[in-house]
């Protein structure tokens, strides 16, 4: 890839260069002209735009231009900002006001859709959990749908007291209000814009202090030997890079086969959750289990072939989870027995948040219990109950159970679907028609960094 970095742009360091495809003062950004400042984007991108996404790019230079055109505000802006462990780029960040501004554009658009405010919060909570200098600083993700009717906005924080807020849905004309509303707001906002641009990125820092803790004094081949069931999940980590990596450069489609979410199943469970059919979830429950002690040879079984409970079916208790709710985990604790060098039960308790507020989560994984697979999401009007929702058509029948005080329980069955033959499907639309695909590697990786964190947080069982 070709970085070239705009006329008044300083990284700040080596790790800067690179991280966004433009970025300057607000003076710059406003006296160049569209043309230049898209030039300047399509030379990092590599070239090969399309016309849509040449289209896209100056309908937000365009915009970001108006919204600050008549403010005497200084600051920065980046374009395409990188986010190294969603794998993904914001489309603009915007200093101003002592305020970190992370700004995502849906050109075109008449509404605000769930999928694009998970987007642009997942967004904001990896800047404020993951980039150093955002930690302490008010940061704003704005979704801004072009052609969306005007609503009124209003500015929410989180219950956490975390100077995090709620995403705003900005509509036509709004934006310049949007900014206006969220500084006066914030007062005591006072991020410095260089500051903030010499911030490290830190994407698993409490991987880092827990894998310390547990085997200090130990390198990292170390710890990677002394767990043959983890199959040296800091090398699969970077694996995933390195195929999102290929990926990008050659345009291939590539993918995990996650075969849960082409099931009508979790398509339905998601859509419900994000409509708020049950209220905001508080609490979610995952199990899957199966015995198979009578089976030593089998691979499950085996720490050279990367056996357990966890890399096998945890996937599905994870990231199930984070897929349907949107959510990450925040804080997690978690607690592994092991025979063989395999894991074969795990119990991971856990604090997640999504871009409706924070829950609590609960998984348990074993290849020593009776089988079972089940997943609740309660919220604060009801709760969703999927039976069979990994195995589906064959543990049973596919089904989502509503249940809601003072309501006929609602039951919706899915006999006949083929979550494998959909996934298959799935990948040959998007190959002729370049439809979104619903688990990108990316996707992926999260889960990835979710199971990382959960075996370097484990802790010992109490005795019996």
């Amino acid at each position: 890839m070709v970085l070239t970095a705009a006329r008044g742009s300083r990284p700040s360091s080596v790790e800067g260069v690179g991280r966004w495809w433009y970025g300057g003062d607000l003076a710059d950004f406003r006296r160049q002209s569209p043309e230049h400042i898209l030039g300047v984007v399509a030379a990092a991108s590599g070239g090969n735009i399309d016309a849509t996404q040449r289209d896209a790019w100056i309908a937000q230079i365009l915009l970001l231009k108006s919204a600050i055109l008549g403010s005497p505000s200084e600051g920065r802006i980046y374009l395409e900002y990188a986010v190294p462990r969603l794998g993904k780029r914001i489309d603009a960040v915007l200093i101003r006001d002592g305020i970190v501004f992370v700004i995502e554009f849906k050109v075109g658009e008449t509404a605000f859709h769930a999928s694009a405010l998970d987007q642009v919060w997942d967004y904001a909570l990896d800047l404020k959990h993951f980039h150093s200098t955002s930690q302490s600083a008010w940061i704003a993700p704005l979704l801004v749908a072009t052609e969306a009717r005007p609503a009124p906005l209003s500015v929410r924080t989180t219950v956490h007291d975390d100077r995090l807020l709620r995403p705003l849905c900005v509509g036509q004309q709004q934006l310049v209000e949007a900014l206006r509303l969220v500084a006066t707001a914030l007062p005591e906002a006072d991020t410095d814009a260089e500051l903030w641009e010499k911030g490290r990125y830190w994407p698993t820092p409490t991987i880092i202090e827990a894998a310390r803790a547990l085997y200090a004094g130990h390198a990292v081949e170390t710890i990677s030997r002394s767990d043959a069931s983890a199959m040296n999940l800091a090398r699969t980590s970077r694996q995933i890079d390195q195929i999102i990596a290929e990926r990008d450069r050659t345009g291939l489609l590539a993918a995990e086969a996650y075969m849960i979410v082409h099931h009508p199943q979790w398509q339905r469970t998601r859509a419900l959750v994000a409509e708020g059919a049950i209220g905001r979830v508080l609490h979610a429950d995952a199990h899957f289990s199966y015995d198979n002690r009578t089976d030593p040879g089998n691979i499950r079984n085996r720490p050279d072939t990367g056996g357990g409970s966890i890399p096998d079916i945890g996937v599905y208790t994870f990231g199930s989870v984070r897929w349907a709710t949107g959510a990450e985990p925040v804080a997690l604790r978690s607690r592994i027995v092991r025979e063989g060098g395999v894991d074969v039960f795990a119990q991971v308790i856990a604090e997640m948040e999504g871009p409706e507020g924070r829950f609590s989560y609960h998984a348990m994984t074993s290849m020593r219990l009776p089988p079972r697979q089940e997943v609740v999401f309660q919220g604060e009007r009801g709760l969703l109950r999927l039976t069979a929702p990994f195995n589906a058509g064959l543990f049973g029948e596919a089904q989502v159970h509503m249940l809601r005080p003072g309501r006929p329980d609602h039951v919706e069955r899915f006999p006949g679907a083929r979550q494998y033959r959909n996934q298959v499907e799935a990948f040959g639309r998007t190959l002729r028609t370049g439809a979104p695909y619903p688990w990108s590697l990316e996707d992926a990786k999260g889960t990835q960094a979710m199971i990382d964190r959960i075996l370097a947080a484990a802790g010992p069982l109490a005795a019996a």
